[in-house]
Parts: structure tokens; C-alpha cells; sequence
């Protein structure tokens, strides 16, 4: 074996590389062939397995509301007295239940109540042409055995002129009220606003009371749920078309009798 053949052995075999003869050629001369092993070219690619789907868990049970049935009649109050009133709808609302009624030919409804509620207060829709400025419900519900409640309502168009009659309950049967005067300054001096709509409670909250100012500018409002608010500051807003909004805080359970009660002066939009 010449020199340089030799030489080409020896750095072939420090290289450590796994050699293949392929031929000998005509000069002597040795090609080879080198192989790296664990090349990626010489090795299959590894494949990697999804992982195993698992279904998600089930949801937890919604917890039932126990419920309670509550009936009664819905009497409206006109100038010539109280009488049933067929075909109103109105809200009930319990702790964690709101339901709805209407009354039949005779004025009677039934409904569904929380069970474990405290308190329930009863009113017509929104959608109905009556209100309650002190509805019908309880604030100790839970512990009242009685069942029974009769809702008396006004229709908005005898609010807003010559206001509840003298038959409507308007203590609410617990005392728990405000009342007042809206009015708007003129050249002449203060002149009654009537057909305002007055809000007691917070009007995005579900339990709030309403009614509309009569023509000499009067309202009142019983709380809601009945019974509930002695001697705490509420929040008390008065709107109309044309005019701005006023709102100011009140204390439940006083009309203001020792100052002539919760005055608001409305000034006009335009």
C-alpha cells in the first residue's frame, strides 16, 4: 500500500465514520462511500399522537326554587268607588322568582311565590294602563302564614288628573310612604306640574314604586315591597316630556308634614 493510500486510511478511521467499498478504479485509487449513521435522512420522522379527547363535566344541577301559591283580587278605584277589575296583568316578585297573572272575569288571580322568600310585592305590568302607588305584598313573607293579597290599582289617566280616590288604601297598610308636590316656576310664580312620573326606589332595580302627579302637582308613594324602607333614605326621580329630570334622596315612612312635604321643581328642557 503506497503512502497516500495509507494516509487516507488512517483519517477515514480517526474520523470514526462506518465505511462502505463501493470499487477499486484503474490509477489504485480508493473511493468510498461514508454513511453517517442517525442522519435525519437515514431516520424516520416521529409522529406525535393527539391527545386523547375528554368529555367535558357534566354542569352542576340548577338548584329549584321552592314555590308557594298567593292569590287574591285586583280591585281598580274610580271616582264612583272601588270594583273588580278582569284582564290586568301583574307582576310577582320573590326572592329569586319573578312570575306574572292576570286576572279573570271576576278580578281573581293566583300566582307562584318563593317559598323561602322574606318579602313579595304585587303591581301591574308596565304594559298595563293602571298603577300602584303602594302595592299589595308583605316584607315578611316567610313567616306570614297568610296567602292572601288583594291589589288595588288606579288607572293612569284618573292619576294623572284628579289622582287616587278616596277609597285607595294609600298608607299601604304599613305607614311606609312619601308624598309631595311637583311644580315648575313661571313668570306667575310656581304652577303645578301634573302627569309627572314619580319613581321611588332606584328605577333600574326590580322593586320600586310609581305614580303620576294629579293637576295640582300632588303624589304619593307607598314602598316597595310593602313594609320595608322605615327611616331610610331612598332615591326619589321625577320625569316628563319637555322637562328635566330631578332626583334627590328622601326618608321612608315621612311625607314631610312638618315642611309641607317633598317638594321638586321641575325647569323645562327647551
Amino acid at each position: 500500500m503506497t503512502d497516500r493510500k495509507r494516509d487516507a486510511v488512517v483519517r477515514l478511521e480517526t474520523m470514526r465514520l462506518p465505511l462502505r467499498l463501493v470499487s477499486y478504479v484503474a490509477g489504485g485509487l480508493l473511493t468510498l462511500t461514508v454513511a453517517a449513521l442517525g442522519c435525519s435522512n437515514d431516520s424516520l420522522p416521529a409522529t406525535t399522537q393527539p391527545p386523547a379527547s375528554v368529555p367535558p363535566s357534566p354542569p352542576p344541577p340548577v338548584p329549584t326554587v321552592p314555590t308557594t301559591t298567593i292569590s287574591g283580587t285586583v280591585f281598580d278605584h274610580t271616582a264612583d268607588g272601588r270594583r273588580p277589575a278582569a284582564g290586568v296583568t301583574l307582576v310577582v316578585l320573590s326572592e329569586n322568582l319573578y312570575t306574572t297573572a292576570t286576572s279573570d272575569s271576576a278580578g281573581r288571580y293566583s300566582a307562584s311565590a318563593s317559598g323561602t322568600s322574606s318579602f313579595v310585592s304585587i303591581a301591574p305590568a308596565v304594559t298595563q294602563p293602571y298603577m300602584s302607588p303602594c302595592p299589595s305584598g308583605t316584607a315578611w313573607f316567610s313567616i306570614n302564614p297568610n296567602r292572601t293579597f288583594d291589589v288595588d290599582i288606579v288607572s293612569t289617566s284618573l292619576l294623572s288628573s284628579a289622582g287616587a280616590p278616596a277609597s285607595y288604601p294609600t298608607s299601604n297598610k304599613w305607614g311606609v310612604w312619601v308624598s309631595g308636590t311637583i311644580t315648575e316656576m313661571t313668570a306667575d310664580g310656581p304652577r303645578p306640574v301634573a302627569g309627572a312620573l314619580v319613581t321611588l326606589g332606584p328605577p333600574g332595580e326590580v322593586f320600586h314604586t310609581t305614580t303620576l302627579s294629579d293637576t295640582t302637582g300632588h303624589y304619593l308613594l307607598c314602598t316597595s315591597p310593602p313594609g320595608s324602607g322605615t327611616d331610610q333614605t331612598m332615591p326619589l326621580s321625577v320625569t316628563k316630556d319637555g322637562y328635566v329630570p330631578a332626583s334627590f334622596s328622601v326618608l321612608g315612612g315621612w311625607d314631610g308634614e312638618f315642611n309641607g312635604g317633598f317638594a321638586v321643581q321641575l325647569r323645562r328642557s327647551n
